[in-house]
């Protein structure tokens, strides 16, 4: 055993802790030459980020602006998650409930027709529809980290309900006059001793806004909580650590590398602008005379600003003139870079890593074999199913509970135990979110191994068609009867649904090496 003394920037926790060489870890060396100056401090989850808030949010919003890797990975993410919205498909606990499966499925599709009549009046700006809300919520997640969703009551003409969802940047969520935080009250929201939040404290407007709107920033605030126990107050958010607050945006770890990776490749365009420019110079040895500077263009003559005798640029085919004794010195850029590519790629694949976007589907250029390109678009399905069925519990699902209990105070809806019993009330409410489909590269192989699945009762007609398509299989079902129907009805031979099972099984995948 032996002591460890700490230099200056060594923490003062760490002073004369023994270390046993032989059960320490390497990564916690004070010697090593790579460790020995990286002492991070263990702080709170609050601690880490609260005060970064600001500057992270600012740069992620510029990125997602200027910068067309971050926009096309926020867009990818958010329509492969959203699509065109979320929907429900309700399923009552019928067994509980005590109602026959008939009944049930009137029920449901009475809740369903009243939350899909909600869904077009559900904004308080009377902007969106609640599919559009969605969108908007989960990329305010991907730039600020969070977002919050009010729930108001606002009873307008020709509406159904009166419930509305009023959405709040984060940026709009703070301490009241930008007060200093303490322990129970954080970036806004005001908790309680138990570490649960209690009020929510927002600007009239954006603190930060431009344009002046005569109205002076006001703070407000409102409870989370209602005096029954149902939330006034979704804040969407998907916490990294235990006792964090606020969210983060999503690309805090690769905001750095993004907006060099941005430098770069303006630099390498400007350099292979430079390098396919064609000009030339001539130099006269006669007196200065505006007739000695050719400032004409192949294509045309071409306006210089400022003194034709010494504003020189660069051009198409231009021809520029020296004064006598003046001469030029080039230098070869070497452009286009034959190293720009693999290197672009190099740190979009870790950029890719860190946002859960495989690199492929990040650029959208998929050049690997059939097999490396399915393993891909599987990853990331992995990935936006989470934050999908997150998605819907955060946000979707209380919205819908918002929309059915007005719905059933208003008698609407008969739900008998809804106000009064937890457990009915559970019950009533039960649902599945749906969103768009699953991407396939061969269609025809996968839904056959869909069938298999089925007919071995691995999954069901409803799973796969909420995989496959993202809809709904009664209903379609409902439709397909329909439609057999008619076909017979009007004579027409045979039916869409024969297949010809002896048909060749001959699939991309069967050479692993085949190009995607």
């Amino acid at each position: 055993m032996h002591y460890v003394m700490t230099g200056a920037g060594m923490p003062a926790s760490q002073v004369n802790i023994p270390r046993i060489n032989a059960l320490s870890y390497d990564g916690a060396s004070s010697v090593r030459r790579a460790l020995k100056d990286w002492w991070p401090i263990e702080t709170s989850a609050d601690d880490d980020t609260i005060y970064d808030l600001p500057t992270l949010r600012g740069r992620s919003r510029d990125l997602l602006r200027n910068n067309g890797w971050a926009a096309g990975a926020a867009q990818t993410t958010t329509t492969n998650v959203i699509g065109a919205g979320l929907r429900p498909k309700a399923t009552l606990d019928h067994e509980y409930l005590g109602l026959s499966e008939d009944q049930a499925e009137q029920w449901e599709n009475m809740a369903e027709r009243i939350f899909r009549v909600w869904c077009a009046q559900c904004d308080l700006t009377r902007r969106q529809a609640f599919a559009g809300l969605q969108e908007v919520a989960f990329r305010a997640i991907f730039e600020a980290g969070d977002v919050l969703a009010i729930r108001r009551h606002r009873q307008r003409r020709g509406d159904l309900l009166g419930t509305k969802l009023q959405l709040l940047e984060a940026e709009r969520v703070c301490n009241p006059h930008h007060l200093p935080d303490i322990d129970r009250l954080i970036a806004g929201v005001q908790l309680d001793p138990d570490g649960a939040p209690t009020r929510y404290h927002y600007t009239n407007r954006h603190p930060n806004a431009i344009t002046f709107t005569g109205e002076p920033v006001v703070w407000r605030q409102v409870p989370a909580f209602g005096s029954t126990g149902m939330r006034l107050v979704l804040h969407v958010v998907r916490p990294l650590r235990p006792g964090q607050t606020r969210g983060v945006p999503v690309l805090a770890p690769v905001i750095e590398k993004l907006k060099q990776l941005a430098r770069y490749g303006d630099a390498e365009l400007m350099a292979a602008v430079v390098s396919a420019m064609f000009t030339v110079f001539v130099k006269s040895e006669g007196a200065s005379d505006e007739s000695n500077t050719l400032l004409e263009s192949l294509e045309g003559l071409e306006q210089q600003s400022g003194d034709p005798k010494t504003d020189y640029k660069l051009g198409y085919g231009t021809m520029v003139g020296l004064e006598p004794g003046e001469d030029i010195q080039t230098a070869n850029p070497g452009r286009p870079n034959d190293k720009f590519d693999p290197f672009v790629q190099s740190i979009l694949r870790e950029v890719g890593v860190a946002i859960e976007i495989p690199f492929e589907l990040l650029i959208k250029h998929f050049t690997s074999s059939y097999s490396a390109a399915r393993a891909a678009l599987l990853e990331a399905w992995r990935a936006f199913t989470t934050k999908r069925h997150w998605f819907a519990g955060a946000f979707c699902q209380p919205s819908y509970e918002f929309a059915i209990s007005e719905a059933v105070a208003r008698n609407l809806l008969p739900a008998p135990g809804f106000l009064t019993d937890p457990l009915m009330r559970a019950a009533w409410l039960g649902t599945e979110w749906h969103g768009p489909g699953q991407a396939q590269i061969d269609p025809l192989k996968e839904m056959k191994a869909y069938q298999v699945a089925v007919s071995e009762e691995f999954m069901t007609r409803n799973e796969v068609t909420a995989l496959t398509t993202g809809g709904d299989w009664e209903r379609k079902h409902r439709q397909r009867t329909k439609e057999e129907r008619m076909r017979r009805e009007d004579g027409l031979a045979g039916a869409d649904g024969a297949r010809d099972t002896a048909e060749d099984d001959t699939t991309p995948d069967e050479d692993d090496d085949a190009e995607a």
